[in-house]
């Protein structure tokens, strides 16, 4: 318990937000990778029915996927802000 007051003195403090931030992040994670698990599936029933058209509309649906990379790369940031802001507060 005196830690977690030591890292978040505050519930106004920066920690918080960024904590916040991060939870959010990772529940829209969460989400595009189900929602990407769906997409391979159709493109794999596309491949399938061997329908051109709605292959390469699945796949181009792939772009997203940028999306998701994004996100991830964010959250990789937001853990190393946290990370650096509790270890400046332990020092």
């Amino acid at each position: 318990m005196k830690l977690i007051k030591i890292m978040i003195p505050s519930w106004k403090c920066k920690e918080v937000g960024i904590i916040v931030i991060l939870g959010a992040l990772l529940i829209v994670r969460t989400l595009m990778s189900i929602w990407l698990a769906d997409v391979n599936g159709r493109v794999v029933k596309a491949i399938v029915n061997r329908d051109l058209k709605m292959f390469i509309y699945r796949v181009s649906l792939f772009l997203v996927y940028f999306r998701y990379l994004y996100f991830s790369y964010l959250r990789y940031h937001l853990q190393q802000l946290i990370r650096q802001s509790i270890m400046v507060k332990k020092s």
